[in-house]
């Protein structure tokens, strides 16, 4: 953790804190009782490994900046995403390395397998995923609660894992209000600095990138409707014990919700302010119309 530590760098949001908020939210997942009972020792640790590299040396950029730039992560990355192929690649060559190498006492297979599982977990947190993800655990769920039997086989264990990694990565929006909070203005203050690099380059800012025009905050409460509940839903019919992770989601939803709620009726207020002196004089012009009809009428 030491040397993940002085290979992280010191963004708003992808730093390493958030590295460690992830592996905090991957660990806690996997002490569930079903997720304790059903999934092996080497898969565990293969998560608990992918929580600690999956952001490694992150530039507080997003791939889709990496790709405009022609930068030499997206060279090597072809239609992977540029940043999870970076992370997986020094990842790996960080946990196979003397100075790190923690699985050094496995066997060839248990640890080409580990290595494998941790490869295809890291490259899974792209967003561009995000739909195959869903939908993987969508098919998943049907079954209902994942149960000790043959048929929880390999590739429902990594389903179920590569949920778990992504649920924990997205952990700021299942953790206590306050804490979502900040997470959220830190995420917000990367995006101003990666539209600060795309504004002194001559790019088009990226969306919610703006300092000018603030889009994210605006954007939670659909963010967590059509990302992050259904996710989380579906993840939580599989594995019933994380109900936790659904109900306070929900919370802090809801917290946008008011928020926006309160903005419209301060927009709504500032209208009727503005009016008010329109309608005013609409009404004094009126009455006077009204009494000097009523003169002439005499």
């Amino acid at each position: 953790m030491k040397r993940i530590d002085e290979m992280m760098l010191d963004n708003g949001y992808h730093n390493k804190l958030h590295v460690l908020d992830v592996l905090q939210s991957v660990h806690a997942l996997l002490l569930t009782d079903r997720l304790a009972t059903l999934i092996p020792p080497e898969m565990k640790v293969a998560t608990l490994l992918a929580a600690c590299i999956h952001d490694l040396e992150h530039r507080g950029v997003s791939n889709d900046f990496l790709v405009k730039t022609c930068d030499d992560w997206a060279k090597e990355a072809g239609d992977d995403g540029a940043n999870e192929v970076h992370h997986a690649k020094v990842g790996l060559e960080l946990l196979h390395g003397a100075e790190c190498d923690v699985l050094k006492r496995c066997n060839p297979k248990t640890k080409h397998r580990i290595a494998e599982t941790v490869e295809a977990l890291v490259l899974n947190t792209d967003m561009k995923r995000h739909k195959e993800n869903f939908e993987a655990l969508k098919a998943l769920a049907v079954d209902g609660p994942l149960v000790a039997t043959s048929t929880a086989n390999d590739f429902k264990l990594i389903t179920v894992l590569r949920g778990l990694l992504k649920i924990a990565d997205l952990g700021h929006s299942w953790t206590s209000t306050s804490v979502h909070l900040r997470w959220v203005d830190c995420l917000e203050e990367e995006l101003f600095a990666m539209g600060d690099l795309e504004k002194t380059r001559g790019l088009p800012i990226s969306p919610m990138c703006n300092r000018q025009a603030p889009e994210l905050k605006k954007s939670q409460v659909g963010f967590f409707d059509h990302v992050l509940l259904p996710l989380f839903k579906e993840f939580c019919i599989i594995i019933p014990e994380a109900a936790a992770v659904e109900r306070q989601a929900l919370v802090n939803r809801g917290v946008w919700e008011a928020d926006d709620l309160l903005a419209q009726r301060a927009q709504d207020y500032s209208w009727y302010s503005a009016a008010i002196p329109v309608i005013v004089l609409g009404v004094a012009f009126l009455s006077f119309r009204l009494i000097q009809s009523r003169k002439l009428g005499h």
